[in-house]
């Protein structure tokens, strides 16, 4: 046992040296109106590839952020985009932001689609002819 003390005393001591350098920002999306969560709204760290989607009960977190201070972008479908600035991260520690979307009209332009009619019937595989009830009267048969 005494042989493998300085072991443990130096594994101990390694652990201790191996501290996190990384914070957490987690926190949740509601409609500011209703108060109801969001879920699938996008919130993104200006600036980092970090971001992270909303759960079915407008909660998020996103892991691995550089201590500091970063701004994150709230977007969602029908909401307009909100910007949270000075967000303060801590090595170790988790940040917790609540953020509230005004729905939003989505302004867009107008598509017109025009139907055209194809010459040839991809889902007929012998020729076809039309023939009108006119010349059938006309056809010098009895019956």
């Amino acid at each position: 046992m005494r042989r493998f003390f300085p072991l443990i005393c130096i594994l101990l001591a390694a652990l201790r040296l191996h501290a996190g350098t990384t914070g957490k920002i987690a926190g949740t999306v509601a409609d500011r109106e209703t108060g109801n969560p969001l879920p699938g709204a996008n919130i993104m760290v200006s600036g980092m590839n970090l971001g992270s989607a909303a759960d079915l009960d407008g909660r998020f977190s996103i892991l691995n952020v550089p201590p500091g201070t970063c701004t994150l972008q709230v977007s969602m479908m029908g909401y307009a985009t909100v910007t949270v600035t000075d967000v303060r991260v801590y090595i170790d520690q988790t940040t917790r932001v609540h953020v509230d979307l005004e729905m939003k009209a989505i302004d867009g332009e107008l598509v017109t689609v025009v139907a055209e009619k194809s010459i040839i019937k991809e889902d007929v595989a012998t020729s076809m002819t039309a023939v009108s009830g006119r010349e059938i009267e006309e056809l010098p048969v009895s019956s």
